[in-house]
């Protein structure tokens, strides 16, 4: 379970990393025209709001199945990514 929380976690940074870059626009690429950023961004939020959802409940059923304190920083990281993803929404 937890592999399965680490692909879909850095699947999810990356497209939050994606959506991040369309929204405030970090490197500015001159190549690129409005809609096709609109596009980049839709896709990477669309695909990045699910996996970092399914990355958090991958890593609390690999949490509550070990019953230690070891994998709660993991389950924390990933709810700290689906914050990322609304705190870009709202932004």
């Amino acid at each position: 379970m937890k592999a399965l929380a680490t692909v879909f976690f850095v699947l999810g940074l990356v497209a939050l990393f994606a959506v991040a870059e369309w929204r405030w626009e970090f490197v500015p690429v001159p190549m690129l025209r409005q809609e096709s950023e609109m596009i980049i961004g839709a896709w990477a939020f669309s695909l990045g709001l699910p996996a970092s959802l399914v990355a958090a409940l991958f890593a609390s059923i690999a949490a509550r199945r070990a019953k230690v304190a070891r994998g709660q920083g993991f389950l924390l990281a990933c709810c700290f990514l689906v914050l990322g993803f609304l705190v870009v929404l709202v932004a």
